[in-house]
């Protein structure tokens, strides 16, 4: 679907009988189906439409289009005549991306950055909805929605789903317990459920009440989902692999793509239609495909199934032969094909074992199924094969086998063991009638003799029968808790102990009865338990029933007893009758609870991580001092009402977005993996702080979840020294870049600006030739003040640090940038502040170029404040530091001030703001003072100004007594003559040198490094010829340099003069050249003037 000018993406689709209509990457479509012709529309009333969105029909037989470039238009279907929709002037109509009519005639429409926008076709009005005045409506809708209810369900980009029912906004998200977020399409089934594609391609079902998850468990999870559709009750998606249909019996999806024959591109999203004439429509990336669902006959087909092989205890077993198995071969896969080779992947199975199991597994992909230690008896193992989870094979593959019983269980050993059982109870019973005759004949006997004494004892039995019942009472009484301990205790005595209470006190019942009870009391608890005894005895109701307290036993060990006591009345005296449990070992746990507590608490008190627990519920249940103070938890405020999701929100650190609840994302999972991320926490007072943070599961000893513990700690400091660390490895990188291009820049340079002195010396009359010649020498010398700043970067670039007053420095620099501006500064310095050891060229360029920054921030004028302070680092303060003492530098502007989004990247090399800025200034200042073991740091805020401040070490040393040198000048002077050797590996350079030297009166001769020019010279020595100077470049490429040479040539001749000459004006030899030998340098790129100067100083002029 495209003409010259249009792209082959579809992104919406909508057709009648008559026509069908494609919006177009450039433009809208329409198909003619009388003529089966195209045509495009790529303007409407002049307008660019870009890219049409969405086509949407409404019931006044209207298309709405919704363009990302134009806006919204109307096209009406019976005048065929288009309008454009003119929305009030606060209203961004190019962010409009979804539209929908409600049950009253009105549109809504959904802007990514505006709300809702409701208007009304009748009244011509506008209603406009924000999350500023209803808290339940995001600014970033991504699609509406109108189910058959009426009711509208809104999807949004970082809010969740809203539902408006035409009276009022509800949102489900993650905030209100609904895993929901980032919508990207809603349709509904024909049972009313809403079904949702969320920006984290999940695939969700949401019946009013829960949220179902489909990603994972329909084999989705690897996919991007881009549309959703029903068509008769089936869902349809479209994702990055074509199309996919939901096989409802099988629960999973059949895809139709490249993969499987069909030649479907990736789908856009929304882009779905069902025609009048019930054929599905998507749009993807190459056009849009049409799909009559009625024709897949394909799924109708019936793979052949075929048991392919056996593993017992997963060794390879055959399946012909013999299926008879011992007990203990009993652990089974079977594994099994069904043939269709078209799209294997299609293919679902269900398998049984007959004797084992009756119903059919639930259908799976797998090609294999295992039975492990199955009983003994007659099986048969039976698989199936389908396409569409409805037809299945007519005769399963089927594999038939026996497992024998173990011997024990053969009818036999049974037989045998019931003959042997048999015998032994024939023989035990004729034993016992035997001894039974004979102990009724010896109790015969006895009982005529003792009737003979029964009368004498008639009134001891009364009396014992007597004692009998009240000892049956007792018994009745206190027998309801044989398992603990029972006793009666009368006054001090003990009047019954069952054998329990003489476990646990270690001691006899005849040993307690005839001691003191409360000598069994230990004797911190005594008099407590003696006073309530006796109120209790008393009738004092208020003493409780249900105590705890501490006993000796026999053996001197202290136990804890659980008692529960009532008074009763024992032989007419009031008595306690108590019931008690040894509690020693709970209360021993309950110490070590209590002690491991502790610890604990002072583990979570020390460090330096938030540490949280919540329950199932997400009720906070510990919470340590680092957590308080990150989740703005008053230290006194109860944790008992506070749920996990009031405290802790977290926001993406890149998008801003908001993030899943880790907890919930957690329980989701039930526990199964530990949930780790990063991102901003926005504390209860609106502080954003970036936090790590990670999320386990609590389970209890049957691994059942019973919480999470939730870890985190502030990384704002650690980023900020990433930060630090990545500036300073790009500005290494770039530096041995920026060193290369300098010093062959300055080569470049040397040769143009050497050229325009001599040109310059012979064009004396022609005025108009020599303001060119000048004009071309500044844009040459401003070349070499950019190279001077690149060399800042290279490894040459290393400060010559000398003792150096700051505050003189600070003066000079800014008094020299700010004259003749409209702004002034002002200067404060600590009365006793510290020297610096620096490299005074280098800070004052920091300097300037700082005042030169806040000069243009205020061009209507103003101050730049300037301080100057002693500062004693130790460590604390999150600064890339050493510890020690610093002298602080703070320039502050009042002026516009830098965008947030600028901050990070002010100090990158070749990054400026400004139309005629190099990117240089703050990449080399930084370059400087990280150089100088400093740091330099920035805060800004747009409309109220910008302030940098920079940390350099305090000079430790006193300040040295400074020297004056004079020095000579060549101008007006006459050369001397001689002859001069020049070492360059450039020849431009050597033929340059060798016209202005000879400008001066100077023979020359060329080496190209600096073993040709030590060979030259021990030469021309040999023959008696003198060279009255050698310039040597510092470095050479491939080949010896200056630094090497001087030493092997002052071995020759110790008297030579030698000048060193380099592009790299920072390097450590050029600042010292008389520490390595040298007597002068030259810096490049140099002229006539400047090479006059050094001979000068050397006395060859």
């Amino acid at each position: 679907i495209s003409d010259e000018k249009s792209g082959r993406l579809v992104w919406s689709i909508w057709g009648d009988k008559k026509s069908t209509w494609f919006g177009l990457e450039d433009g809208l479509a329409r198909y003619d189906h009388r003529t089966k012709s195209y045509q495009f529309y790529h303007s409407i009333l002049g307008n660019s439409l870009g890219s049409v969105l969405q086509i949407y029909h409404d019931s006044h037989n209207h298309l709405w289009l919704v363009s990302n470039s134009s806006g919204v238009f109307r096209y009406n279907l019976k005048t065929k005549k288009f309008s454009k929709l003119s929305f009030p002037k606060k209203i961004d109509d190019i962010s409009l991306s979804t539209v929908v009519e409600d049950n009253q005639g009105r549109l809504w429409f959904g802007s990514l950055y505006d709300g809702l926008i409701v208007y009304s076709p009748k009244t011509k009005s506008f209603k406009h909805y924000l999350r500023k005045t209803n808290k339940n409506i995001s600014d970033s809708i991504s699609v509406i929605y109108k189910s058959k209810k009426g009711d509208l369900w809104i999807g949004t980009v970082d809010a969740g789903l809203i539902k408006y029912d035409g009276k009022e906004f509800k949102l489900y998200s993650i905030k209100n317990g609904y895993p929901i977020q980032g919508i990207t399409n809603i349709t509904e089934d024909r049972q009313g459920n809403i079904w949702l594609i969320t920006g984290d391609d999940e695939l969700l079902m949401f019946d009013g009440k829960n949220v179902h998850d489909f990603t994972s468990t329909t084999g989705l999870d690897q996919q991007t989902l881009y549309s959703i559709i029903f068509w008769h009750d089936e869902l349809w998606i479209g994702t990055n692999r074509g199309i996919a249909h939901l096989n409802k019996n099988a629960k999973s999806f059949i895809h139709f793509g490249n993969r499987e024959g069909f030649k479907i591109s990736e789908c856009n999203e929304r882009a779905t239609f069902v025609g009048p004439d019930s054929n599905l429509w998507f749009g993807t990336i190459n056009g849009a495909v049409k799909i009559n669902p009625n024709t897949l006959d394909e799924f109708n087909y019936v793979p052949k199934v075929e048991i392919t092989g056996l593993k017992i205890f997963l060794k390879d077993a055959p399946i012909t032969g013999s299926h008879k198995l011992p007990a203990n071969k009993n652990y089974l896969t079977f594994y099994y094909t069904g043939l269709y080779l078209k799209v294997p992947e299609w293919v679902h199975y269900q398998y049984k074992v007959e004797g084992f199991n009756t119903e059919w597994s639930p259908p799976v992909t797998d090609r294999f199924a295992t039975y492990s230690y199955l009983p003994p008896g007659k099986f048969t193992f039976k698989v199936r094969a389908s396409i569409d989870g409805i037809h299945w094979s007519e005769t399963p593959a089927q594999y038939s086998f026996i497992i024998t019983p173990p011997f024990y269980k053969t009818w036999w050993f049974i037989t045998l063991a019931f003959l042997a059982i048999l015998s032994s109870v024939i023989g035990g019973i004729r034993y016992r009638d035997m001894e039974n005759k004979r102990t009724r004949q010896l109790l015969e006997k006895k009982v005529a003799e003792r009737t003979l004494a029964l009368q004498k004892e008639k009134e001891e039995v009364e009396k014992a029968f007597k004692a009998l019942n009240e000892s049956e009472k007792k018994f009745r009484t206190y027998t309801e808790s044989t398992s603990s301990g029972i006793y009666i205790h009368q006054g001090s005595n003990f009047k019954y102990v069952n054998k329990a209470a003489q476990k646990i006190s270690e001691y006899s019942a005849e040993e307690l009865y005839t001691m003191n009870i409360w000598n069994l009391v230990h004797p911190d608890d005594l008099a407590i338990i003696k006073e309530r005894f006796a109120k209790r005895v008393q009738g004092d109701m208020s003493i409780p029933k249900r105590y705890e307290f501490r006993i000796i036993t026999k053996t001197g060990k202290v136990k804890w007893l659980d008692f529960t006591g009532r008074v009763i009345k024992y032989e007419n005296k009031p008595a306690v009758l108590a019931t008690v449990f040894d509690i020693t070992d709970r209360k021993q746990a309950e110490q070590e609870l209590m002690a491991e507590k502790e610890r604990l608490s002072a583990t979570l008190g020390a460090i330096s991580d938030g540490v949280l627990a919540v329950d199932k519920e997400q009720k906070i249940i510990l919470c340590n001092k680092q957590a308080r103070k990150l989740l703005d938890i008053d230290k006194n405020e109860s944790l008992t009402e506070l749920n996990f999701t009031d405290v802790f929100t977290v926001i993406d650190e890149t998008n801003l977005k908001p993030l899943e609840n880790p907890v919930a994302e957690l329980f989701a999972m039930d526990g199964n993996k530990r949930v780790e991320n990063v991102g901003y926490l926005i504390g209860r007072k609106n502080k954003r702080v970036l936090v790590e943070y990670s999320v386990a599961p609590i389970k209890d000893k049957k691994s059942m979840l019973m919480g999470a513990v939730v870890a985190f700690r502030d990384i704002t400091d650690k980023r900020r020294m990433e930060s630090e660390l990545l500036k300073n490895q790009k500005l290494e990188s770039i530096g041995v870049l920026a060193g290369g291009i300098a010093h062959d820049f300055n080569n470049f340079l040397t040769a143009i600006m050497g050229n325009l002195s001599l040109m310059r010396l012979r064009v004396k009359e022609d005025e108009k030739l020599l303001q060119r010649i000048q004009s071309a020498e500044k844009a040459a010398t401003r070349a070499q003040e950019l190279t001077q700043q690149l060399l800042t970067f290279s490894k040459g670039g290393a400060p010559i640090k000398k003792h150096a007053n700051l505050e003189e420095l600070v003066r000079d620099s800014a008094e020299f940038v700010l004259s003749g501006s409209n702004v002034d500064y002002v200067l404060e310095v600590d009365s006793d502040l510290r020297d610096v050891e620096v490299d005074a060229g280098q800070i004052s360029q920091v300097i300037q170029n700082m005042i030169i920054n806040a000069n243009h921030a205020m061009p209507n004028g103003g101050t730049i404040r300037i301080k100057l302070k002693n500062f004693q680092y130790q460590g604390d303060a999150s600064l890339p530091l050493k510890s020690g003492e610093y002298v602080q530098l703070i320039i502050e502007d009042s002026g516009v001030g830098i965008p947030e989004k600028y901050l990070s990247r002010i100090f990158d090399p070749f990054f400026t703001t400004k139309q005629a800025g190099s990117g240089l200034g703050l990449a080399t200042s930084f370059s400087i003072i990280s150089k100088h073991d400093g740091y330099i740091d920035v805060q800004s805020e747009v409309g109220k100004g910008t302030r940098f401040t920079i940390y350099l070490p305090a000079s430790k040393e006193k300040p040295p007594v400074e020297e004056i040198k004079a020095e000579g000048h060549a101008k007006g002077k006459k050369s001397k003559g001689g002859l001069i050797l020049i070492m360059d590996d450039e020849d431009m350079i050597r033929e340059i040198a060798t016209e202005l030297l000879g400008q001066l009166g100077y023979l020359t001769i060329h080496a190209s490094d600096g073993k040709q020019a030590i060979s030259l010279y021990k030469k021309l020595s040999e023959d008696g010829k003198k060279i009255d100077l050698v310039i040597m470049d510092l470095t050479i490429p491939g080949g010896m340099g200056g630094k090497e040479a001087i030493g092997e040539l002052l071995k020759i001749d110790p008297e030579a003069t030698v000048i060193v000459s380099s592009g790299y004006s920072n390097d450590p030899v050029m600042a010292q050249y008389r520490k390595y030998g040298f007597k002068g340098c030259l810096q490049k790129p140099f002229k006539l003037e400047e090479l006059g100067k050094v001979l000068d100083q050397l006395g060859l002029i």
